[in-house]
């Protein structure tokens, strides 16, 4: 499948993991519920996931094939202590916020490790 296509397809998902991350935000070093949907998306592409980095970080690894570069997808997670008023659907319930676009990362990032683990280069 083209890669454009494969994008196209991922896109409901991508906004909805995204809604999700924003919905749910945790501060930093408390992002236990986050670190527990990468590490299991991560599992579930075949990458083998390393978790408690620096205390709620996640690190997938993924052999490739050929022996090649190595390729780094890195993303923080941590969402800001304010409450959020933009009154969105998915707006945040707790006093702590994604301002800076962290559940974008993750979103994004989810989708670099399913073609990663697609291409397995």
């Amino acid at each position: 499948m083209p890669y454009t296509q494969e994008i196209t397809d991922a896109t409901p998902r991508m906004i909805a993991l995204r809604r999700d991350i924003h919905a749910n935000p945790e501060i930093e070093f408390q992002e236990s519920r986050t670190a527990a949907i990468i590490g299991e998306r991560l599992r579930s592409a075949g990458f083998k996931v390393e978790e408690g980095i620096g205390h709620t970080g996640v690190v997938g690894a993924l052999e490739g094939d050929s022996g090649g570069p190595t390729l780094t997808i890195r993303a923080d997670i941590d969402a800001l202590p304010m409450p959020e008023r933009a009154g969105l659907p998915f707006a945040s319930t707790v006093d702590a916020m994604h301002a800076c676009g962290h559940d974008s990362y993750v979103a994004i990032c989810g989708h670099g490790r399913r073609a990663a683990g697609a291409t397995r280069l």
